[in-house]
């Protein structure tokens, strides 16, 4: 019992660790030796846990997409109109990337890197249908409850997906920021107009 906890405190260690380094300098420019010493851990004990850096990183995409998805999934279960789903859905995924971003110091460079990795591409895999299938979810039973009103909702889930992606990063628009709440404003505006029933 106590070498498991100690094996869990170990890998949280290291996945805390490199989750801060990656964040702020990337997967390249991130050492194995330089998560061993942020870890307080001798390299060996690292190489106990994970062959490569680069399976630590796969780690640390996996624990990340975990959080938010369940996060999201907690945030909707709450709430009892498709409408406001889908709105809590916008929020909660704006909010997290912003926290994300804003709390471990995420630069363009950094996550332009992280996007073309396989870890991040198997990721947004597999994570990107959960959610693409709980969004579509919400949009068939919003059209049972004649709340909804589309053609095809794994269209209107992937295009609600997708269409986040620019404005969760701050540099995606150079010119103006907008403020997280305009932004989810907006999206909210602009999806749920077009998914709403006509009368």
């Amino acid at each position: 019992m106590i070498d498991e906890i100690e094996k869990n405190d170990k890998e949280i260690r290291i996945l805390g660790a490199a989750q801060d380094l990656f964040s702020r300098y990337g997967l390249r420019k991130t050492s194995i030796e330089e998560i061993a010493k942020s870890a307080g851990l001798g390299k060996g004990t690292v190489y106990l846990y994970f062959r490569s850096k680069e399976e630590i990183f796969d780690a640390v995409v996996q624990r990340f997409s975990e959080t938010l998805t369940e996060r999201l999934r907690m945030e909707i279960a709450d709430v009892h109109t498709y409408s406001k789903k889908i709105e809590q859905y916008i929020i909660t995924r704006l909010t997290f990337m912003n926290e994300t971003i804003r709390t471990n110091g995420l630069t363009a460079e950094v996550m332009n890197e992280a996007s073309c990795t396989p870890a991040m591409l198997k990721a947004r895999t597999k994570f990107g249908a959960q959610h693409m299938g709980l969004l579509k979810q919400i949009i068939d039973e919003g059209m049972k409850a004649g709340e909804f009103e589309t053609t095809d909702s794994e269209v209107a889930a992937m295009a609600i997906f997708v269409g986040m992606d620019g404005l969760e990063k701050p540099w995606s628009f150079p010119g103006r920021q907008l403020p997280l709440e305009d932004k989810a404003r907006a999206l909210i505006e602009l999806y749920l107009v077009g998914l709403k029933k006509r009368t």
